[in-house]
């Protein structure tokens, strides 16, 4: 891999900065000779540096509490935050739910997952026309939740609070979410995926799945997508497997042969591929988000096998992008 000048580290270069972070697991990774469970230790690699540095990071992702992604970050978080020895001055991690999602899970689950996330997480709910409703729980510990109408808990927002998952269901957040139009669950992630682009500065991207997802194209495409569209940049790491290379691939930070190649069926619907091509065509305003050697170190990143290497230049690539702005 030939060497390319990095930008110089910094103490706070994402201070302010929201950060959506897409990751989900990789089917290739026995393949590629990589652990099982190589999404954890790519995301404790990413977010330490993100947090050390004032990042918030967004993900969205599951409510339901088998191996969740959305869990392992809000615990690294935390890990993070406890490491550092200070707590945070807001809340770093955003748990963005579609309102399909929000609706189709009980108030049980709703409380035990804010319960969960808590205290460095909350969750925003969002529709059609942005961030419905926000929702929060004081400690894992304690019953007490908080919530309002509108995007994140900041200091002008007028707060809702009560105790468990019977509070919730009587909140005028919660009403706000029920009232709001509802749509199909696939229209409802593309909404998500839409305001996500919308709200945060950038986009990590790292693994993938590229079979079982809801949609028209795949999630992983699909964020990639909307915050191209969105004029903001898209950092993909392409080494970890999954979705991830096709991505680079398509978007022309590294070479087809670098690819793991899909098996004969699993794309029978051709809904995977269709999100590809899309990919491929937004290649140029992709390009058009970097400067010529911003997008050497883009496909730095993207070919990088090793997980230190990419963490250094991922981050350092951003924080440059954004300073750029």
């Amino acid at each position: 891999m030939t060497a390319t000048p990095r930008p110089a580290a910094a103490g706070q270069r994402f201070a302010g900065r929201l950060i959506a972070v897409s990751v989900s697991e990789a089917e290739d990774l026995s393949v590629l000779g990589m652990p099982a469970d190589m999404m954890d230790q790519a995301l404790q690699a990413l977010l330490v540096p993100l947090v050390a540095e004032g990042a918030r990071v967004a993900y969205g992702g599951r409510i339901e509490h088998a191996h969740n992604l959305t869990l392992v970050i809000s615990d690294q978080l935390g890990e993070a935050y406890r490491r550092m020895d200070q707590k945070p001055g807001s809340r770093p991690f955003v748990h963005i739910v579609a309102q399909n999602r929000w609706l189709t899970t009980t108030p049980a689950v709703r409380f035990e997952h804010l319960q969960r996330l808590a205290p460095y997480g909350e969750i925003w709910v969002t529709g059609g026309n942005g961030v419905i409703a926000t929702f929060a729980a004081a400690a894992q510990q304690r019953p007490d939740v908080a919530a309002c109408v509108g995007c994140g808990l900041g200091a002008s927002a007028a707060l809702e609070t009560g105790q468990g998952a019977a509070a919730l269901v009587r909140m005028a957040a919660q009403a706000a979410v029920e009232s709001a139009p509802t749509v199909t669950a696939e229209a409802s992630f593309t909404h998500m995926r839409t305001q996500m682009a919308a709200l945060c500065d950038a986009r990590l991207l790292v693994g993938g799945r590229k079979t079982g997802f809801v949609g028209m194209i795949s999630g992983v495409c699909e964020e990639a997508l909307r915050t191209i569209d969105a004029g903001k940049p898209v950092v993909v790491l392409g080494g970890f497997g999954g979705a991830a290379r096709d991505v680079a691939e398509a978007l022309g930070l590294v070479d087809a042969g670098f690819c793991v190649p899909r098996k004969p069926g699993q794309d029978p619907e051709g809904r995977y591929e269709a999100g590809l091509q899309a990919l491929r065509e937004a290649r140029g305003r992709f390009e058009a988000l970097f400067s010529p050697s911003q997008l050497a170190l883009a496909r730095e990143v993207a070919a990088s096998e090793s997980l230190a290497e990419a963490t250094i230049v991922a981050t350092g690539l951003l924080a440059d992008r954004l300073a750029s702005r």
